[in-house]
């Protein structure tokens, strides 16, 4: 090995030493403005954000779809504490704009999958007095006519029908559903069986309401009347459990006149005739019995038969007439 070869040997290994001396202090710029600390697990182990996208490609091919749906029957066994690997809801459609079709999915999927603890929620209100926790009586309205789910606006009207909480609010926030109207600012209720449930604890809250009365000093001034929101704006997120301005002016209303309101709702429904429900036998037990009867017999017909029908002639045969027999006496 000559003295060239030597020299290009050494001159190699020193800009390959050099080149991973600059990449190491590159890597630990890096970390120490992230603030992470590099040691032997960063370098073995992937990071975060690796993770993270090794995950989303994990999902959305057919392997990852395949375990994930193998999961559900654990996750239903379990009450939901088993749950699938991958989301229902992609992270990326989250992000992408409400106009579009993905986004607009991934919102309201993800409403739909929080209105669960909603409901819950407002079942934990069902016995709660309103004297006590006058919170409660704001939750339920809002639950009530702001709640985007039909499943949590029927469970919000079914807890004020059997809970302590009925106040000329909740009586007028009960009126407005029944009546399908948009003077509280909120969308028209267009649920039937909200509507119905609306009725029944309406009924309730008329017949145990009292009212209270709370004398004002007149030295002080009220506060000035709260101008009520358009027509489906959406509540923002920082007064997500205020009274919306309707509701706060309800204040100054006389609660005779709320009840009149409600009475006269109430009387309009009741002249309305209520569709018959479905009769007959639509038990389980009848399904399955119904199922192992033999089907009835069908002759077969054939094609001449079908192409040509025989008329059958509506001309009866008049009965045959006895003979008469003549009697003597």
């Amino acid at each position: 090995m000559n003295f060239l070869s030597k020299l290009l040997l050494t001159l190699g290994l020193s800009f390959i030493m050099l080149a991973f001396a600059s990449a190491q202090e590159a890597a630990s710029s890096a970390s120490s403005a992230t603030g992470q600390v590099s040691n032997i697990y960063t370098k073995l182990l992937p990071g975060a954000e690796q993770v993270k996208k090794l995950k989303a490609k994990f999902c959305k091919c057919c392997l990852g779809k395949i375990i994930s749906n193998m999961m559900l029957p654990l996750s239903l066994a379990t009450g939901g504490c088993i749950k699938p690997c991958c989301p229902p809801i992609p992270p990326a459609d989250m992000k992408k704009s409400s106009a579009s079709a993905q986004g607009a999915c991934a919102i309201i999927a993800g409403d739909t999958e929080e209105s669960h603890a909603r409901r819950a929620a407002v079942r934990c209100l069902a016995k709660v007095d309103c004297s006590w926790w006058p919170e409660t009586e704001l939750a339920l309205i809002n639950a009530l006519r702001t709640d985007k789910n039909e499943c949590v606006r029927h469970e919000a009207a079914m807890v004020i029908g059997s809970g302590c909480c009925c106040t000329k609010k909740m009586i007028e926030a009960l009126t407005i559903c029944i009546n399908a109207s948009t003077k509280d600012g909120n969308p028209a209720e267009n649920s039937d069986r909200v509507r119905q449930q609306a009725i029944n604890s309406l009924q309730h809250c008329l017949a145990c309401y009292k009212e209270k009365s709370n004398p004002v000093r007149p030295e002080f001034p009220g506060e000035p009347p709260v101008k009520p929101k358009e027509v489906g704006a959406v509540i923002n997120s920082e007064k997500e459990f205020q009274l919306a301005a309707y509701y706060v002016n309800l204040e100054k209303c006389p609660a005779s006149t709320i009840i009149a309101n409600a009475l006269q709702t109430l009387e309009l429904y009741k002249t309305k005739e209520v569709p018959a429900g479905i009769t007959g036998k639509r038990g389980l037990f009848d399904i399955f019995a119904s199922a192992q009867k033999a089907p009835p017999e069908q002759k077969e017909v054939s094609w001449n038969d079908r192409l040509n029908p025989k008329q059958e002639s509506n001309d009866k045969k008049a009965p045959a007439q006895l003979p008469a027999t003549v009697i003597n006496n």
